[in-house]
């Protein structure tokens, strides 16, 4: 943005007094800016126009003197920017670290932390948790605790406040403050909602990723080398110095595990692609196996030794059982068996380049290596068994050779060159050497290559900061090309592509990590930038499910990314579940809140449980369903689960096996798509519905043996049995309703109902019992007594929708039911009034395209609704502290909530989306606090808790 002043800077930002006020103008024009404006505006820009450097930052009084100027001009016009804000926000917090730091050298130097503290507070007053001396009289007067809420609010809601004043800038700080907070009030009462709440809420919304931190960040404050993931992803590796560290995710650990053994400052990190060995290389020209599956892989390791010259490239064949290395100072390639017994001995050594060798590859099935040189050819070994047999060289680049790679089909090798171009040699072919492809288009030498695992595409990085495709199976690949540029600035240090062959993830010497579409390339060049490094972005890793992306620059940090292709990585608030390759139509979680089910229009069912980090993980897909799924359901006992769909066929898993698929009840007898299933509460006996106008019943003790239920004369689309197993009731597409007797031989229902005149899409019982509600697509609810005799005739018509109802849920404390329409409004009506269905309570969201989904949790305190635009809402319709704000949002899906649940104890809410995932939203104190330390990546220091939170007991928090 350009600066609307002239004239030229006075003292240097940071320095007390600011800087030199430009020439007051004769007349101020409305919405012109003023001189003070023209002051901020001219140091704000300086310091974007230096790369948003600290040195241009503020410092001392002009922070205070900023944020006044900021706070009064909100409703001015000009109004502050984003910029402004930024510029201010960046301030503090390098005033923060700055007290940090000089506190944590103090404290060494006089033996104590809390002399630290003090000094650091003397040298440049406190940080953003208390304020400046001058400032606290104005504080006095700020109402920082409610009239409900105990003293340890006003500390807590403070910090809370500072929480969302850093989350812009520095969001994973910001979580950690908030987490804190929590922290101190999650044993009251009234944490649902409050301050240190929806801080940590709202910071985990603007965090992506997860920082890898040990003491300050990942490199401990040097340059992180190189980064690598274990196949699944539990394991995240960051090397340092000499020393290489291992997080381990799956628990949540914020501490790294250290190891150390290498002389020399680490080159390389890979994990083999069976996940056993972590191999790293060094200046010390030895090659590092450790042993993954350890506990504490540094206890177990193996040294390579072969080398003369410190190893620069490393390839693996897909079962992780051949390895070739090579070192450009000994120009001889080895091949290593890392499944022998004693892997540190290599089968073959090749020679045969006459100059530096770039880069080797081998071929998936091990039975081939592929070396390239500056000698300007590639090379071709035959491998039998790890020993070298035939070579072949290949010529025709006009440079050097510089890269690489071999298909997994075994087809194509492709090289690159500095003499710009790309060749594709036919390894099918009997004589390869002939008639290469060549691949033209780049304007600078090509300096990376990757092929997509399915052996479609080729990708190629060069020096001129572009990356083209190539369609390898095109009828002319050389004129496939496609160019993906405009958005890295500097060189493109590493290139990887992801499992599903879609997209293409780069590292930049401009600090850019950028995943690339490949999907859409000859549509549009569509990218995603993970924000996070300052500096050089110098290596990547994916995990081999494609779910996971690590990357680490020489700013000492490294960042883990649920990665997703074309969309942003996923905030912090939430852990997601990714597995379907289609829309999510249900899911259904155990009463324990151990795992879940989902199901989906891609026909598969897929069985989560968590790891001790809270991140879900697919156990099991369960295989059996040839058409879409519509509906899941986990019996209470936690034995069954149960998935039907357009299949007709209901499909009962025995999920306490070892392989449930092996084992699965094909239930048959229904001639028309499933629509809905429900278990009674001991997971005794299943129901069914579907379009052929049936309810089938299904007996475990039986064998899962079925009765079909007959009286409706249209498509059943709902079932309910109420909470004393006594009734199933069931509603069709006419609007009719049917009550069974579950205490009596099935067959034939008891009543028979006509309240609506359209689809009943909702059907829900409370709790105690005592109610049922069914919502129609006529717009209109009923409320239904339950007692001894079953439903009750009469009922309260709940008016006032402007479109189909098809979700409702009763809060446990009896005192509301809620219903949620396609017309973006929920109602809450009050159980009790005499009248409920009189002056109901209305939560209007007009651009949601319809709520989904509503659920009130466990506690009663919150209500959940999951919308058409991806959105899910929570609202507090009975707040236990006047003054609080009764409405939260939570983004993170991309289309439709298609479903929504949650465990009997509220721990967490679980999503399902047309989107294709399911997202695990920890609501509990406890979880949210343990989420934002994952987010964060370590616990607050002693010196930052003091400063965040006065007068408390510092806490690890995420020890």
């Amino acid at each position: 943005m350009p600066s609307l002043a002239g004239g030229g800077l006075g003292a240097m930002p940071g320095a007390d007094g600011g800087s030199k006020i430009p020439a007051r103008r004769e007349r101020r024009k409305p919405g012109e800016p003023d001189d003070e404006y023209m002051r901020w505006d001219e140091l704000a820009n300086a310091w974007d126009d230096s790369g948003r450097s600290d040195n241009m930052l503020l410092g001392g009084k002009t922070i205070k003197e900023a944020e006044l100027w900021y706070a009064r001009s909100r409703n001015r016009d000009p109004k502050p920017t984003t910029l402004h804000r930024e510029f201010i926000e960046a301030s503090k917090n390098l005033k923060r670290k700055k007290a940090i730091r000089i506190a944590g050298f103090v404290g060494a130097g006089l033996g104590t932390i809390a002399l630290g503290g003090l000094v650091a507070k003397l040298l440049i007053g406190s940080g953003p948790g208390e304020p400046d001396k001058d400032d606290d009289d104005d504080d006095k007067k700020k109402t920082t605790i409610r009239e409900d809420e105990p003293e340890v609010y006003a500390v807590a809601n403070k910090a809370a406040a500072d929480a969302i004043a850093t989350a812009e800038t520095d969001p994973r700080t910001a979580a950690l403050i908030a987490a804190a907070a929590l922290h101190i009030v999650a044993g009251t009462p009234v944490v649902a909602g409050s301050d240190p709440d929806r801080a940590l809420r709202t910071s985990l919304g603007q965090t992506r990723g997860r920082a890898l931190v040990d003491e300050l960040n990942a490199g401990s404050g040097k340059a992180v080398t190189a980064v690598a993931l274990s196949p699944t992803g539990d394991k995240a590796i960051a090397t340092t110095g000499k020393d290489a560290k291992v997080w381990d995710l799956a628990k949540g650990s914020t501490k790294p595990l250290n190891l150390r053994g290498h002389q020399g400052p680490i080159e390389l990190a890979e994990v083999s692609p069976d996940g056993r060995w972590l191999v790293t290389t060094a200046e010390d020209r030895t090659i590092r196996l450790w042993d993954l599956r350890a506990d504490d892989p540094g206890t177990d390791s193996r040294i390579l030794r072969a080398h003369s010259g410190k190893v620069d490239a490393l390839d693996f064949s897909t079962d992780g059982r051949w390895m070739i290395s090579s070192s450009s100072e000994d120009g001889r390639p080895r091949i290593w068996d890392l499944h022998a017994a004693d892997p540190t001995t290599p089968t073959a050594s090749l020679s045969g380049h006459e100059g530096t060798i770039t880069d080797v590859a081998i071929a998936g099935d091990g039975s081939a290596a592929y070396t390239c040189s500056d000698d300007m050819s590639v090379k071709i070994w035959a491998l039998d068994n790890g020993r070298v047999g035939k070579r072949i060289t290949l010529n025709g680049h006009e440079a050097p050779v510089l890269a690489v790679d071999v298909s997994n089909d075994g087809h194509w090798l492709i090289s690159t060159s500095q003499d710009m171009t790309a060749r594709m040699w036919n390894l099918s072919s009997a004589a390869p050497w002939r008639n290469p492809i060549v691949l033209l288009g780049h304007k600078g030498p090509v300096n990376k290559v990757a092929i997509t695992p399915d052996s479609k595409l080729a990708v190629t990085a060069s020096s001129d900061n572009t990356l083209r495709i190539w369609e390898l199976g095109a009828k002319d690949p050389s004129a496939s090309g496609v160019t993906f540029k405009g958005g890295h600035t500097q060189g493109i240090n590493d290139l990887r592509v992801d499992a599903s062959s879609s997209w293409a993830v780069t590292a930049g010497k401009d600090a850019k990590v950028i995943a690339w579409n490949l999907a859409k390339r000859a549509l549009v060049v569509e990218s995603v930038e993970f924000p996070g490094h300052t500096r050089d972005a110098k290596a990547l890793g994916l995990s081999a499910d494609g779910r996971w992306l690590i990357s680490g620059s020489s700013d000492g940090n490294a960042y883990v990314w649920d990665y997703r292709g074309g969309q942003d990585s996923s905030n912090g608030n939430y852990f997601a579940a990714r597995s379907h390759t289609g829309p999510i139509n249900d899911i259904d979680v155990s009463r324990d809140g151990k795992r879940f089910l989902s199901v989906g229009g891609d026909n598969r069912a897929v069985l989560w449980e968590f790891e001790p980090s809270g991140r879900p993980y697919p156990h099991d897909v369960l295989v059996g369903h040839e058409k879409a799924i519509n509906a899941a359901a986990l019996a209470p006992g936690g034995r069954y689960a149960a998935t039907a769909g357009q299949g007709q066929d209901v499909m009962v898993w025995d999920i306490v096996k070892d392989k449930p698929s092996e084992t699965v009840k094909k239930l048959e007898g229904h001639e028309g798509e499933i629509m809905d299933l429900a278990f009674t509460s001991d997971g005794a006996r299943l129901f069914s519905c579907a379009t052929d106008k049936s309810v089938r019943a299904w007996t475990a003790e039986a064998g899962w043996a079925g009765t079909e239920l007959i009286g409706h004369n249209s498509e059943v689309v709902r079932l309910a049995v109420s909470p004393d197993d006594r009734y199933l009731i069931s509603a069709d597409i006419t609007g009719q309703v049917m009550t069974w007797n579950l205490e009596k031989p099935l067959g034939k229902f008891e009543k028979g109902y006509q309240p609506h005149e359209g689809e009943i899409w909702a059907l829900e019982f409370s709790g105690d019992g005592k109610w049922m509600l069914s919502g129609s697509a006529d717009r209109n609810a009923r409320l239904w007594t339950y007692g001894a005799n079953g439903l009750a005739q009469k009922t309260v018509i709940l008016r006032g929708h402007d479109d189909t109802i098809n979700s409702a849920s009763f809060s446990n404390d009896g005192k509301w039911v809620a219903t949620g329409s396609r017309d973006g409004t929920v109602r809450l009506w009050d159980l009790a009034s005499e009248h409920p269905e009189e002056k109901p309570r209305i939560y209007e969201m007009s651009n949601s395209n319809g709520v989904e989904w509503v659920h009130f949790g466990p506690d009663s305190e919150r209500l959940y609704t999951g919308n058409g635009d991806g959105t899910v809402h929570i609202w507090y319709p009975t707040p236990s502290v006047e003054g609080r704000d009764d409405h939260q949002v939570l983004e993170g899906h991309e289309k439709k909530v298609s479903a929504l649940a949650m465990p009997i104890d509220g721990s967490f809410l679980l999503t399902g989306s047309y989107d294709g995932t399911a997202r695990v939203w920890p609501m509990s104190a406890p979880e949210m606090v343990r989420l934002g330390c994952y987010a964060a990546g370590r616990s607050p220091s002693e010196q930052e808790w003091q400063t965040w939170l006065p007068s408390q007991p510092y806490n690890a928090i995420c020890g």
